[in-house]
């Protein structure tokens, strides 16, 4: 079993929460939310990626203008490495209907 302790979060391109006898958690922009254990053998990335397409519409008929918005890609990544850095995982999940 492998348990974590955030320590510190704060956003503003990095944050990193210090290590402690648990291990340490790293959130910066791109790149996710990183776990990795206090001996280094064991570590997970948490990755999201969305596609959102918003659409404005007025016609000149009617006063009402309409507005909708529409998921069209969310994914949803974990990657890491467990026991050793040389056993890898990565597992990516499609969550959108029109994906």
């Amino acid at each position: 079993m492998v348990a974590f302790s955030l320590t510190t979060l704060s956003f503003g391109g990095r944050a990193v929460a210090g290590p402690s006898e648990h291990g340490s958690v790293l959130v910066k922009f791109g790149e996710g939310v990183r776990f990795a254990s206090a001996d280094g053998n064991t570590g997970l990335a948490l990755k999201a990626r969305v596609q959102v397409r918003g659409t404005f519409s007025k016609n000149d008929a009617k006063d009402e203008p309409t507005a909708d918005a529409t998921i069209r890609r969310l994914r949803l990544t974990l990657e890491g490495f467990a026991l050793r850095k040389r056993l890898t995982y990565k597992l990516q999940l499609a969550a959108a209907s029109q994906d």
